[in-house]
This record gives structure tokens, C-alpha cells and sequence, in this order.
């Protein structure tokens, strides 16, 4: 397992009490760090850009990003996964499904709807 820097970032930006309210609005289903979405997409833009210039998707750090508690890391999973479904392939639909299996909610189903819908239009026949 491979530490990421942007996993020390995240945790440096730890707001408890943002963290109180982002939970009570997903009904208390996940743990947050408390980093709103304007400030994690600012946090994360710099390595999810380098991150990108491979063809490749990375699926260790997508599950990686998956298995943390707070659910601010399966943003950035998602978000880095949009940036990448122009490279998303067949053989990648057992990973998606496990995907949507875990951790699932309407927000974590949102963000992969977008990469299931550029498959749909990429392997229509």
C-alpha cells in the first residue's frame, strides 16, 4: 500500500467542525475530514493533474482512496476516475461495479454514472 502525499494534505486540512455538518447532511452514513468541496479540489488539483498525464488508469489509489474512513478521499477518487474515463475499458467494469458496491450513496453514484455513461457511449454496438 503506497502512501500518497496528498493523503498528509488532506489530514493537515482536518476541520472537525465542518467535518460535524458535512456528516449530519449524509445522514451520519460516512466520516468526513471536514475539507468542503471548493477547498479539496484546490488541495487536490496539482496531483490529480500529474496523476492524469498517464493512459493508465491507477485502481490501486481509486480502492486505496475507497478504503479511507473519511469520504472526502472518495471524492478525489471519483473526481481522479472522471478525469480518466476517456481510458476506461471493458475489463475495468468488475472494478466499477465494485465501486458502486461500496461505500455506495447518491453522491458516490453521481460521480460514476459520468464514467458508466462514457462506456455506454464508447462500447455501444
Amino acid at each position: 500500500m503506497t502512501n500518497y502525499p496528498i493523503f498528509l494534505q488532506f489530514e493537515a486540512n482536518r476541520n472537525a467542525a465542518l467535518a460535524v455538518k458535512m456528516a449530519a447532511y449524509m445522514k451520519n452514513n460516512f466520516l468526513f475530514l471536514g475539507i468542503n468541496s471548493p477547498k479539496r479540489k484546490l488541495l487536490q488539483k496539482n496531483f490529480l493533474k500529474e496523476k492524469s498525464k498517464t493512459k493508465i488508469i491507477d485502481w490501486d489509489f481509486i480502492f486505496q482512496c475507497f478504503n479511507m474512513p473519511e469520504r472526502e478521499y472518495q471524492y478525489m477518487a471519483l473526481d481522479y476516475l472522471i478525469s480518466q474515463k476517456k481510458h476506461v475499458n471493458m475489463l475495468d467494469i468488475n472494478k466499477i461495479e465494485q465501486l458502486i458496491l461500496t461505500k455506495s450513496w447518491w453522491d458516490s453514484v453521481d460521480g460514476i454514472d459520468q464514467v458508466v455513461g462514457a462506456m455506454a457511449q464508447k462500447f455501444r454496438k
